[in-house]
């Protein structure tokens, strides 16, 4: 869900709650490539990780923190998006790697954000 006008009632939060369960199986279908993605990161042997995520998905970079920090000793931070994606700050790529978390896979700001010039970050 990408609308970002207020919803006071809370129905778009509750909307992506029960979203979970198949978000959940969409990334279990993915085990291959994510996997991958995270022998990649190990390769790199990066200081930290910067987890980008918007709405709920933030809610999982919180867990991230924990993941990266307790399984793969690596410190990640939850890292704004609207400092790059709105403001134009530029942050070196390759000093870390970025993790974008996006529930529905199709937030805009989330997939950019995990973009360098050239394209995704590897």
């Amino acid at each position: 869900m990408t609308d970002s006008r207020p919803d006071p009632s809370g129905a778009r939060f509750r909307a992506e709650i029960a979203e979970q369960p198949d978000a959940l199986l969409r990334l279990l279908d993915e085990a291959p490539v994510v996997v991958e993605a995270g022998r990649a990161i190990a390769r790199r042997q990066p200081a930290f990780v910067r987890l980008v995520a918007h709405g709920s998905s933030d809610n999982a970079a919180s867990y991230g923190m924990y993941t990266f920090g307790l399984l793969a000793g690596t410190p990640a931070f939850r890292d704004s998006i609207s400092l790059s994606v709105y403001y134009g700050a530029e942050h070196e790529p390759a000093a870390s790697p970025v993790v974008a978390l996006s529930q529905s896979g199709r937030h805009r700001t989330s997939s950019s954000t995990s973009r360098g010039p050239a394209g995704p970050v590897r």
